[in-house]
């Protein structure tokens, strides 16, 4: 066991079984830069629809997911732009 997980709590199987994001943590462990990453990823989308007309997923797209124990996270999101 490496040194510097002694003493970590084991991941509690009941907070997944609520169906709770887990993406930025829970509890103490909760992300301290999450509200930043929420802020940007807000001015990235209101820019994008002020910017663009249309906004859509290419039709031809294939969606590719990483499943993993934790979550399935969309590894890319290919789209159609079309200027306002």
């Amino acid at each position: 066991l490496d040194p510097a997980w002694t003493g970590v709590e084991p991941l509690d199987e009941r907070i997944l079984s609520k169906g709770r994001h887990m993406g930025f943590g829970y509890g103490e462990h909760f992300c301290i830069g999450a509200p930043l990453a929420r802020l940007g990823t807000r001015v990235v989308v209101e820019t994008m629809l002020a910017r663009f007309e249309g906004i859509g997923i290419a039709d031809d797209a294939a969606l590719p997911y990483a499943n993993t124990y934790l979550s399935r996270a969309l590894l890319a999101l290919p789209l159609r732009l079309r200027r306002a």
